[in-house]
């Protein structure tokens, strides 16, 4: 198949680009994305959460491309034979880029790492990860405007179906390209929001980005890989699906805005970071796991 730009052979079929027009694409659907959902600008100060994976080394790559200047934040879980390469990928990538990166561990956090506190089979492996990242992430990113996270199409797409099966209407609510300003939260935004798993994997490819393309050994436990392969046949069988599940979401999700209840933001009496509880979920969940696994 040729590239739809040029005469060249293409590299990618959706859509079908060359080497050349598909970083091209690329980086203009990212800052496309940016314009039309206001999500930041040059002046901001941004901050990346970065994995060492695929994604978040490709958001960092492009921003740069793009005259951008972030920095990056990486939350080490603590997963044995996973994640010590990412962190060997993000440390070439951080030196070779020459990038600032704040470092933050679950262990020196939490007293525990994932790994620890799965042997207390107290929560599901996602659950805890998700929590107390997104805690840590908050607490460690108050100094600037926003926090950009690698969520592509497919993640969020994923997401909403997710949420629609479990009627977990107050997360429905909240998703979508960037969170709503919060005195106490800072601000997260998601660049990737138009662009494919597989066009960020090509980005890295032909960008000589190198990463470990393995996938966390806890994933194939979640619900959300089941929705994956499920929304993975019907976009073979049905390409655009995820596009238009995100396209149609972003209407609902405008039409019901009004609608939507405020929930009041207060402190964990516990840690003093923002809750909606009087004591936040992480707390909760650290309090749990440290409790069965000194026992």
């Amino acid at each position: 198949m040729k590239c739809e730009k040029c005469e060249e052979k293409a590299i990618i079929t959706n859509p079908p680009r060359c080497k050349k027009h598909f970083n091209e694409y690329f980086l203009e659907t990212l800052q496309e994305t940016i314009d039309e959902f206001h999500l930041f600008t040059k002046e901001d100060k941004l901050v990346v959460a970065v994995s060492g994976g695929k994604d978040s080394l490709a958001l960092l790559h492009s921003l740069k491309k793009l005259g951008y200047d972030p920095e990056g934040i990486f939350i080490d879980e603590g997963i044995k034979n996973y994640r010590e390469k990412s962190i060997e990928d993000l440390n070439l990538f951080i030196q070779q880029n020459s990038l600032k990166l704040k470092k933050i561990s679950f262990e020196e956090e939490n007293n525990f790492t994932l790994d620890e506190a799965m042997t207390t089979k107290q929560f599901h492996a996602c659950m805890i990860c998700g929590t107390l990242r997104r805690y840590l992430l908050n607490k460690y990113t108050k100094e600037f405007d926003v926090l950009a996270t690698g969520h592509n199409m497919d993640d969020e797409a994923q997401t909403v179906l997710i949420n629609l099966a479990r009627a977990n209407t107050e997360l429905l609510l909240r998703g979508g390209p960037k969170s709503e300003p919060k005195k106490s939260f800072t601000q997260k935004v998601k660049p990737f929001y138009y662009l494919t798993e597989k066009q960020i994997l090509t980005y890295t490819l032909i960008n000589n980005i190198r990463v470990d393309y393995g996938e966390c050994p806890y994933a194939y436990t979640s619900y959300r890989a089941k929705v994956r392969d499920l929304l993975n046949k019907e976009e073979n069988e049905h390409p655009g699906t995820k596009k238009n599940i995100l396209k149609n979401y972003l209407l609902l999700k405008k039409r019901i805005h009004t609608e939507k209840s405020i929930v009041k933001v207060q402190r964990c009496v516990l840690c003093g970071e923002a809750s909606k509880e009087k004591i936040c979920k992480a707390c909760q969940i650290k309090k749990q796991i440290l409790s069965k696994k000194n026992s």
